[in-house]
C-alpha cells in the first residue's frame, strides 16, 4: 500500500487473477477506483518444488537436514513439531525459514545450540540459494564431543548446502494488481477482493 497524495492510495492486492489479468470478481468492475485500466506486476521468485534432505556427520554428531516448500508460518509450526516426534530422541531441532516474494518475513531458531551457530548458518544457505517460501529443519543428534561455535557453524552450514543441492529448485511467479483509490473505498475494495477469493 502506497500513499500517493490528494486522498489516494495505490493499493497491490494478491487474489486470483484470470488470465488476461482481470480480477475475478464482477463487483470490482463498478468503477470506484480512481485509475481504470489493468497494471499487472509479476513478482518472480525461486523456492523448492518438493521437500529434500540430507545428513552430515562430524565427531560423532549427526545434522540431518530438512528442506521444505512452504506458505505460511503455521507450515512451519507443524513441520517442526513433525520433527521433533519423528526424531524425538535429538538433542536440537534447528530451522530458520524465509517467506513472501520479497523474502522481508524470516526467523532463524538455535534451538539451544550456542548463539547464531545453527539458525543463522541455516538462513544464510537459503539466501545464498536465492530462495524463498522455504523452512530448513536441521535435526541434531549430539555424538558426544563438543564441536565448538566454529565447528557447529561448519556443520549446520554444510548440512544444509548439501540438502539445497538435491533439491529441486523452481522459478514462480506470483501477479498483483496495483489500483489506485480513495480512502473512503479502500473498505468496500478490500471486502470484494475477500469474497472473490472465497
Amino acid at each position: 500500500m502506497e500513499w500517493c497524495g490528494k486522498g489516494v492510495l495505490h493499493v497491490r492486492f494478491q487474489y486470483p487473477l484470470q488470465k488476461d489479468g482481470r480480477l475475478i470478481v464482477g463487483s470490482l468492475q463498478s468503477g470506484f477506483y480512481c485509475q481504470k485500466g489493468r497494471l499487472n506486476m509479476a513478482d518472480t521468485f525461486r523456492t523448492l518444488s518438493a521437500s529434500a534432505e540430507a545428513e552430515f556427520k562430524d565427531k560423532g554428531s549427526r545434522f540431518i537436514a530438512y528442506a521444505y516448500p512452504i506458505r505460511t508460518t503455521e507450515d512451519v509450526k507443524k513441520l517442526v513439531d513433525d520433527q521433533r516426534q519423528a526424531h524425538y530422541k535429538a538433542r536440537h531441532w534447528c530451522y530458520a525459514y524465509r517467506l513472501g516474494t520479497d523474502g522481508l518475513q524470516f526467523r532463524a531458531n538455535d534451538d539451544g545450540e550456542p548463539s547464531g551457530s545453527a539458525g543463522r548458518p541455516i538462513l544464510g544457505q537459503i539466501d545464498s540459494f536465492g530462495l524463498t517460501d522455504v523452512l530448513i529443519i536441521v535435526v541434531r543428534y549430539f555424538g558426544g564431543t563438543l564441536l565448538g561455535v566454529p565447528g557447529l557453524i561448519h556443520a549446520y552450514k554444510t548440512a544444509v548446502a548439501e540438502a539445497l543441492k538435491t533439491a529441486v529448485v523452481v522459478e514462480k511467479t506470483s501477479k498483483n494488481r496495483i489500483f489506485a483509490l480513495r480512502l473512503s473505498k479502500f473498505e468496500r475494495c478490500h471486502e470484494d477482493c475477500q469474497t472473490a477469493s472465497g
